[in-house]
């Protein structure tokens, strides 16, 4: 009897634990589909890259009550600036990016990232953003120190695009200034022959462009977050990418965000000029007109930047 009873208390032990087992099991499965549920993927039709999923999200959940608040755009931040940063640099591996991402979905909420997911976002989503104002080629402050002591801006146009001193895209040096987008007034670096004609034929080929819209797709999150955070510094009176593309814009007849909207849909600045019936040359003397109004003109050498914007 006493055998018995030893037995019988064994096998409700044996099944206690294989109980708790499966419990363990549930939930290391559940924190599994739930970690997984957290993270974006580009498994869709049209679907945008990660980043871009990211990045337009995040405006997009502005009209929610999903939106980033203060205390999470302090934490994110940082990590947007380093995207910035990296997305672009020539030498950034694609690990490093995605490490960023990871840490910034989970940052987020949960909720924050299946709402993003669900928004399924494609390039048709971009063109309805920038059609809206949510983003524009504007820059935001970036996280890296231009050469004259001020942060270097947010927006890094592809290099080449203004090459040489005196409006190159860099935080206060020359073209592909790492995180910084601005002009510098005393640009250093200089292109190799091989390397404008590479961006160039990107330009041509829609690859530099979409760069400008991803660019600039991070500089608005970037904004937004430093807005959200009190961090956002006053917009630079020297702001040699906005003076461009105003004064084309207002040439042709369009508006700046109009025009954004044509660039990225395809085909270079002088194309979108020509398709609106503008005249180049003209154009070209607005540029340099609005350049040389702006505080630091001394310092800029304002035709060469005028031509190579409309360089096709």
């Amino acid at each position: 009897m006493k055998n018995w009873m030893i037995l019988l208390l064994l096998f409700l032990l044996l099944g206690v634990v294989a109980c708790a087992g499966e419990t363990a099991v549930d939930h290391t499965a559940t924190t599994s589909t739930t970690a997984q549920a957290a993270r974006l993927n580009d498994d869709y039709s049209d679907a945008l890259p990660v980043m871009m999923q990211l990045a337009a999200g995040t405006l997009k959940l502005e009209e929610t009550d999903l939106a980033v608040d203060e205390a999470k755009a302090a934490e994110i931040l940082p990590l947007w600036q380093a995207a910035q940063s990296l997305s672009s640099s020539e030498t950034a591996a694609s690990i490093e990016v995605d490490a960023v991402l990871n840490q910034i979905q989970d940052a987020m909420t949960p909720e924050q990232i299946a709402a993003i997911a669900d928004m399924a976002l494609t390039s048709d989503s971009l063109t309805e953003l920038l059609e809206s104002g949510a983003i524009t080629f504007g820059r935001g402050q970036g996280a890296r120190q231009g050469t004259d002591g001020e942060a270097g801006e947010g927006f890094t146009p592809p290099a080449g695009v203004v090459p040489g001193a005196g409006g190159g895209p860099g935080g206060g040096g020359g073209p592909g200034g790492g995180v910084g987008g601005g002009f510098g007034a005393n640009g250093t670096t200089e292109l190799s022959e091989d390397d404008i004609a590479t961006r160039q034929a990107e330009l041509a080929s829609g690859e530099g462009l979409a760069d400008i819209q991803d660019q600039a797709m991070i500089g608005a999150v970037v904004r937004l977050l430093q807005t959200k955070t009190g961090e956002t510094p006053q917009r630079p009176q020297n702001d040699v990418m906005d003076t461009v593309f105003t004064a084309v814009a207002q040439t042709i007849n369009l508006t700046p965000e109009e025009l954004q909207v044509e660039l990225t849909e395809g085909g270079s600045l002088v194309m979108v000029i020509e398709a609106h019936g503008g005249d180049v040359t003209a154009v070209r003397e607005a540029i340099i007109t609005s350049l040389n109004e702006l505080p630091n003109a001394a310092s800029l050498d304002v035709e060469q930047i005028a031509d190579s914007w409309l360089t096709e």
